[in-house]
């Protein structure tokens, strides 16, 4: 018993439960906007966030997910392209 090593699991979810915890925590705060389920599953695809490929399923570690929205910086577009759009004067 003296060599166990305490560890702790990841809370592992389903986008669709991922973005139903993001969703309770944020009404807890008072907050009204979260991910959506697209987001998740782009960053998931994108490599942004912790995620594993169980079957047809994907799995997000909603603690790494959270600690990376805590994390994250937002960068103002280097150029003058929005979704790809280039922005022009008129």
């Amino acid at each position: 018993m003296d060599n166990v090593v305490n560890l702790k699991l990841p809370l592992m979810a389903t986008i669709k439960e991922t973005v139903l915890i993001l969703k309770e925590r944020a009404q807890q705060m008072g907050i009204k906007n979260y991910l959506t389920e697209y987001r998740i599953r782009e960053m998931a695809k994108n490599g942004e966030i912790v995620s594993i490929s169980a079957g047809k399923k994907i799995l997000i570690n909603v603690d790494k997910l959270i600690a990376y929205m805590n994390t994250a910086i937002y960068k103002e577009p280097t150029n003058n392209l929005v979704n790809g759009i280039k922005k022009i004067k008129v």
